[in-house]
């Protein structure tokens, strides 16, 4: 069990099958790394990711009866590692805040100890609009929306320092994929 870096539930409307919904549960292992517990919900479907000490384990929906979850190498070549791979770098909040560098930030609001700031030019995305939340006291984000022409994201961080345990699945229940 660790420290969680914190739970971030991230909803939105950016998917051909309609909203999805994904939270996401981070801590930083004995070794430095972020290890993360993902469940996404879509369509009814609901696909669960891991990632202990860099090693991915995927359980989708359509998962076999018996060993319901795939491990595969987060260094590994094939499509679908590439895939999981940027992904978790993508929520990886350590990782995703760098999208941010160079952008145009303006405080547009403060109320209760948390400021509002709309930024512009994030990730080099022109028509991106983006608002984030930021607690005073402590500089942590409680809330980030994001709109674009594909779409929209809210994500709001919660839970921040409370315990978590992300372990990997029982061997048994485990096929590699090859």
């Amino acid at each position: 069990m660790g420290r969680s870096v914190a739970r971030k539930t991230t909803s939105g409307a950016a998917s051909a099958t309609g909203p999805v919904t994904m939270v996401t549960e981070f801590l930083t292992n004995s070794a430095g790394q972020m290890d993360l517990k993902m469940s996404m919900g879509a369509a009814g479907e609901t696909m669960e990711v891991l990632l202990v000490s860099g090693t991915m384990y995927v359980k989708m929906p359509t998962a076999k009866a018996g060993k319901p979850w795939l491990r595969i190498d987060s260094n590994g070549s094939s499509p679908i590692a590439q895939q999981l791979k940027k992904s978790l770098d993508d929520a990886d909040p350590r990782r995703a805040s760098k999208a941010y560098d160079g952008a145009t930030v303006t405080l547009v609001g403060n109320s209760g100890g948390i400021s509002q700031y709309q930024l512009s030019g994030v990730a080099g995305a022109p028509g991106v609009q983006t608002l984030m939340w930021i607690e005073d006291a402590t500089g942590r984000p409680q809330r980030i929306t994001t709109q674009t022409a594909e779409g929209s994201a809210d994500i709001t961080f919660s839970d921040w320092g409370a315990p978590v345990t992300i372990a990997a699945p029982a061997a048994d229940q485990v096929t590699d994929l090859k």
